[in-house]
């Protein structure tokens, strides 16, 4: 594994649950080395991606958060990396295993799109009808 300091709770490490580490470490590395994302943020977009619903949450709306996280990093990651966002902070995780937290922007990210990051680090979001601005972390 390429990641040995981020190992999960001895819960998560059951034999069922090795293939979803694995895939995990393969998405870890391809958005690190592939996409240039520094590493805790590369950990915590996998675990975004191959996770799978939290409880209480359908799969319809979980693909919809998947695929606002992908957008967000995709349009707007190096300004959100630059302005010193941690991924915990955005996305409520850091790494294989977590639960992702309320109240981070990836709960919003199913109607919500980032228009742009201001020069502190603030996100402008629109969606929904609603536009506000998220100030910097």
């Amino acid at each position: 594994m390429r990641n040995e300091a981020a190992t999960a709770s001895p819960s998560m490490e059951s034999a069922a649950n090795a293939d979803l580490r694995e895939r995990w470490d393969e998405r870890a590395a391809i958005l690190e080395h592939g996409a240039g994302l520094p590493l805790r943020w590369a950990d915590a977009l996998a675990w975004i991606y191959v996770m799978p619903p939290p409880p209480g949450v359908w799969p319809d709306r979980w693909a919809r958060i998947r695929a606002g996280a992908a957008w967000l990093i995709e349009d707007h990651g190096r300004a959100i990396i630059a302005a010193r966002w941690r991924p915990e902070a955005l996305l409520g995780v850091k790494t294989f295993g977590d639960a992702p937290t309320a109240g981070v922007l990836l709960w919003r990210l199913d109607y919500l799109r980032v228009l742009s990051v201001d020069a502190s680090g603030g996100l402008e979001l629109r969606g929904a009808g609603v536009w506000f601005v998220m100030p910097a972390a």
